[in-house]
């Protein structure tokens, strides 16, 4: 998903700040990826947790081939979709498009989903194959989240 967000600024003379993100110099970063989020199997009305949360300190095993490799999971401001859009590929355009932004100096944030934001439905008609997944946890803090009631009325719309 993109966000627009006000027009970049400009200097004096009417012309766009210079530099990549220079536009918005408060915000951390100006695209952002899931390192972690939660999966929600339609066929058996399961959530479970995938990416890379699968422990802690030496125990989490970094993946960075496919930190941006799953672009359900991608949020990005229009102006650096602009500066770098997609290729026209059927794999691996969404890696390539957030490593395109870093080459060009843009900052990109990676995060774990904690409070239940993303869920990859996996159904019959997947285009991908399925990401590393866990069962949840106590530590999976799904109480405040949507998704369950997201997940379920999916389903149910789904497979009447």
């Amino acid at each position: 998903a993109h966000v627009a967000v006000p027009a970049a600024s400009t200097d004096a003379n009417g012309l766009k700040e210079a530099g990549p993100g220079a536009a918005y110099p408060s915000f951390a970063a100006q695209a952002a990826a899931l390192s972690s989020w939660y999966t929600f199997d339609l066929e058996s009305g399961t959530f479970r947790v995938g990416g890379d949360r699968q422990g802690s300190g030496k125990a989490r095993r970094p993946r960075k081939r496919w930190s941006f490799g799953w672009g359900f999971s991608h949020i990005y401001l229009w102006d650096a979709w602009r500066s770098r859009w997609f290729r026209d590929v059927t794999q691996g355009e969404d890696g390539d498009f957030l490593d395109g932004l870093l080459a060009r100096g843009w900052r990109v944030a990676v995060l774990d989903d904690w409070g239940g934001n993303c869920a990859h439905t996996h159904h019959g008609t997947n285009t991908s194959f399925r990401e590393r997944q866990r069962s949840l946890s106590p530590d999976d803090k799904m109480e405040r989240s949507e998704l369950p009631r997201l997940g379920f009325e999916l389903q149910g719309a789904v497979l009447e």
